[in-house]
């Protein structure tokens, strides 16, 4: 808080003393909360991957198993540029639903998406799901998670993906982060965009889908990126 101007009367601040200290108790403790370095580790052991170019390898970590309410990120002073990763970093991804109730809680914040979305510890823990490695073991699994119409439309459907979809902004800073990059880069990625043909008989089926790819900001990104060029021929954008 700002000092007052010098000609304001000193009596007023004093009376003020009570709601300065209710103001400080919860803040104290959330910083105490989101600094601490004491973490719930789970027994569970997750596969991370420890990529040579575009292939992810397996490998045996723990993971930090955050709370799915506690997303108040101090991520400007994390470790996500170093060699040494927290569990609490890898946590960020590996904890299923922790992402998306991320974005939904900072979802105009920029430096936040940012930080968050080109953590490599991040990425690192999402890699490392079992979920993803299912999906990311074939361009046939990818195929078939794509052509899950429930499934896709069940996730466009939820309430963070629908208020990303309404921020073209932040869905700029994640097309362009390392998270997205990662992801198209993968061997399977890249096997499954060669496939025009399947891309052309998924988006067919799919009308949710077509309407997500020409969303502007997707559509740009989908033009550009040397990534999604057989993206883009086979809905006819090149």
């Amino acid at each position: 808080m700002e000092e007052p101007p010098k000609k304001s009367n000193w009596k007023f601040w004093i009376y003020l003393s009570p709601l300065y200290l209710l103001l400080a108790v919860p803040l104290v403790k959330w910083t105490m909360r989101n600094n601490s370095s004491n973490f719930n580790l789970t027994n569970d052991e997750y596969k991370a991957f420890n990529s040579d170019v575009g292939n992810v390898k397996k490998k045996k970590i723990q993971n930090y198993n955050p709370e799915l309410n506690d997303v108040g990120y101090t991520l400007n002073y994390r470790s996500g540029g170093s060699d040494n990763g927290t569990d609490e970093e890898i946590g960020w991804g590996s904890k299923e639903g922790y992402l998306l109730a991320a974005l939904a809680q900072n979802m105009t914040d920029h430096k936040v998406i940012d930080e968050l979305y080109n953590n490599k510890w991040m990425i690192q823990g999402f890699m490392a799901r079992a979920s993803v490695q299912d999906v990311m073991f074939s361009s046939d699994n990818i195929k078939k998670m794509l052509s899950d119409k429930n499934k896709v439309n069940a996730f466009l459907a939820k309430p963070a993906i629908r208020s990303l979809l309404n921020h073209p902004d932040t869905v700029q800073i994640i097309l362009d982060s390392d998270f997205t990059k990662t992801l198209l880069e993968d061997d399977a990625s890249k096997d499954f965009m060669r496939d025009s043909q399947a891309i052309a008989a998924i988006l067919t089926d799919n009308r949710a889908l077509v309407r997500l790819i020409k969303i502007p900001v997707v559509k740009k990104f989908i033009v550009t990126s040397p990534q999604t060029v057989k993206l883009a021929e086979a809905v006819g954008w090149k």
